[in-house]
């Protein structure tokens, strides 16, 4: 199979920027790790990752319309 980690640390790197500038903490984490595991071509390590940042995304988009009903955004 053809996988293009360039490609899969660029992205992760520009999510890691962008959720670091708002503060999402758990996120920006996850994309380092992505990064980082991109540049050893470990898609074992990647695959897990992506899980993580699957599952926990939902959770961040779901307090984000929680504070925008609360007039916070």
């Amino acid at each position: 199979a053809c996988r293009n980690y360039s490609g899969l640390s660029e992205t992760a790197h520009f999510l890691q920027g962008g959720s670091r500038n708002i503060g999402l903490q758990k996120i920006t984490r996850i994309c380092a790790g992505i990064q980082e595991n991109a540049k050893r071509s470990d898609h074992e390590n990647i695959r897990i990752l992506v899980g993580s940042l699957e599952t926990e995304l939902p959770i961040v988009r779901q307090q984000m319309v929680n504070m925008r009903e609360k007039g916070l955004l």
